[in-house]
């Protein structure tokens, strides 16, 4: 995305690597850090921070852990005419207790928003976005899931549903909508799934984030995307 700008500011404090299940992987240890080179065809290092090396835990360690690196990496880019939410990546371990990236293991990213700016019968109007899980050669984060907000105020508001192929794949759905589309948005919830394997899943609800994170994830919206764009961290 052009012209992209980072709204919120956490430290990424690892690359991420791991075991591709569909070719061969070496790997040297170095200075705290685990290089991967891919033996199919290319070169691509990736270099892993050990503590974002989750490969060695199992059970409800594994989920505190993971639930934590995607959202202490986490933050909030912005364009003209999208808005993105990025991830921490991580490593775990798959059934053949070999290394693999999170997004190997789980496809879908799933983000839950809730309004902050409105309630409609008593409720928050809710935005689910959905989108691919993946990662670059870097691997220290998993790709924006990028939200194309400009295309969506033009939209008449209602419980509607959209599909963006453009941006990723990426669909998103609306419920609890009222006359006007609400301006600020928190996330609320985070899941990675698997779509081959039902029930393999991460899930962060919203108490998990209060206990995780020092501010809420928020992110707001003008009228108008050619206008300057305002956003902060509540």
């Amino acid at each position: 995305m052009n012209s992209t700008k980072h709204l919120i500011l956490i430290p990424i404090l690892a690359f991420i690597g791991g075991f591709y299940s569909f070719y061969k992987v070496s790997y040297n240890s170095w200075d705290q850090q685990v290089f991967f080179y891919s033996t199919n065809h290319h070169r691509h290092p990736a270099a892993i921070n050990k503590q974002f090396d989750f490969s060695h835990l199992e059970g409800s360690q594994l989920i505190s852990h993971s639930q934590e690196r995607l959202l202490a990496a986490a933050k909030i880019l912005m364009n003209e005419e999208s808005v993105g939410i990025e991830l921490g990546h991580f490593v775990s371990k798959n059934a053949n207790g070999s290394k693999e990236f999170a997004c190997r293991a789980y496809d879908k990213v799933v983000l839950v928003f809730k309004a902050g700016d409105m309630l409609v019968h008593g409720e928050p109007p809710e935005m689910l976005v959905q989108g691919p899980c993946s990662y670059e050669n870097s691997s220290d984060h998993i790709n924006a899931i990028w939200i194309p907000m400009a295309k969506i105020l033009k939209q008449k508001t209602g419980n509607i549903s959209l599909d963006f192929h453009e941006v990723g794949n990426i669909s998103i759905s609306f419920s609890n909508i009222g006359d006007e589309w609400p301006r600020v948005w928190g996330l609320a919830a985070i899941q990675l799934k698997s779509t081959e394997i039902p029930g393999k899943e991460i899930s962060i609800d919203e108490n998990r984030m209060r206990d995780i994170l020092e501010k809420p994830i928020t992110f707001f919206w003008a009228n108008d995307f050619d206008k300057e764009l305002n956003s902060k961290n509540f």
